[in-house]
Formats: structure tokens, sequence, C-alpha cells
């Protein structure tokens, strides 16, 4: 599993996915190897492997920061900005001087300043 840590983060999300869902095919119940395996999923945009990862962690380890922390940022790249906000909320709420969690807040109050644009309002020069 530590590979899979390591994959995941240099970027190698495919990769870190596999070694993560080999873990879990050990140990189904293993909170570690479901946080990376769901969070791997989200960045492959795998969220119907993801979203099933997530319930299970909840009742696993839904009043940690990590899974609030990550679970918010799932729902975020779904486009569930009011999910997303909820957990953020929570995590920071858990501890307040978590970078991380600050930083999911921040990211969010970003994403809904963000102006969305439909194809074509942006021309080349």
């Amino acid at each position: 599993m530590i590979v899979g840590r390591v994959l995941f983060q240099d970027e190698a999300y495919g990769r870190a996915y596999s070694k993560f869902k080999r873990a879990l095919d050990h140990n189904p119940e293993d909170p570690a190897a479901l946080l990376g395996f769901a969070a791997s999923a989200d960045m492959l945009g795998r969220f119907d492997q993801s979203n099933p990862a997530y319930a299970k962690l909840q009742k696993l380890i839904g009043n940690r920061i990590e899974y609030q922390n990550n679970r918010g940022y799932s729902l975020l790249l779904q486009g569930n900005l009011i999910g997303a906000r909820k957990h953020f909320i929570r995590a920071y709420e858990l501890d307040p001087s978590n970078e991380r969690a600050a930083n999911n807040l921040e990211l969010l109050r970003n994403s809904v300043n963000y102006p969305k644009r439909s194809r074509g309002d942006i021309k080349p020069l």
C-alpha cells in the first residue's frame, strides 16, 4: 500500500488505483486502502467506484478529518458544491488548524466564484 501512496503523490493515478484495489482484495475493510482507492478513482473520474468506497468509509471512519476532506473533494470534482461544503466545514470543525481543511474551503470558495463559460465565449486573439 505504500507503493500506492507514492504513485498517488506522483500523480500516477491509474497505477495507484490498481495498487489500492489489490490491497482491498486482501483486506476489504482497510480504511487506508479504501481512502487511497477512492481518491485514485476520483482523480480518474471513476465516481462509480469512489462513491461506494466512500459509503463504506463513512461507516468505518466517517467522523475523521481524512474522510471529510476526501469526501468533500470528491463531491467538488463531481460538481456537488453544496455536498462538498458540508464535508469541508465538518473537516474544519474537527480540526480548525488543519491546513488541508482550510485549503479545501478556499478551493470551494474559488470554485463558486469562478465564472462558468460556455464554449465559444473565449476567442483567440
